[in-house]
């Protein structure tokens, strides 16, 4: 049975070094879904990355970053999203979700602080409704969040 681990959160939380981490130790690969060039066109980017994740959903991956954060961050700036694309997704792949919140010591390049605080509060509530794992990052160091994953699995 494949096996889909999708973790998600606010940018500069240190998602793409757990998922490293959470890869070797897993022996899995991993699926990023880069920053698109054009954010202005992000809905549309969001709905091809996760609909192509289902091509892959035979063999079990990590993913850093996927549809939770289209639901997060179109709910956050009022964007018009496909739900149900990302409902199609989700059915498919039968991911376990983690979701990494906190803030970061490090400036983000994009978002402001009150936008991060929106964009963490909206990652807690959709945690809550959709049944994802939230893991909270403050203060930890990104083995101490593997290991809280890995315990979770």
């Amino acid at each position: 049975q494949p096996f889909h681990l999708i973790i998600d959160g606010a940018d500069k939380l240190g998602k793409t070094t757990v998922v490293q981490m959470l890869s070797r130790k897993l022996d899995l690969p991993i699926i990023k879904m880069p920053r698109p060039k054009n954010m202005k066109q992000i809905e549309e980017y969001s709905e091809f990355y996760n609909e192509l994740l289902t091509q892959f959903s035979e063999f079990s991956f990590i993913c850093d970053r996927g549809f939770p954060s289209s639901i997060v961050y179109s709910s956050v700036f009022d964007r018009v999203l496909n739900y149900s694309a990302i409902d199609k997704v989700a059915k498919i792949l039968k991911p376990k979700v983690f979701i990494l919140v906190g803030f970061s010591k490090s400036k983000d390049d994009i978002f402001e602080d009150p936008d991060l605080f929106k964009i963490n509060k909206k990652y807690e509530e959709f945690s809550k409704s959709f049944n994802w794992n939230l893991v909270y990052v403050e203060e930890k160091s990104p083995q101490e969040v593997c290991n809280e994953i890995l315990e979770k699995l």
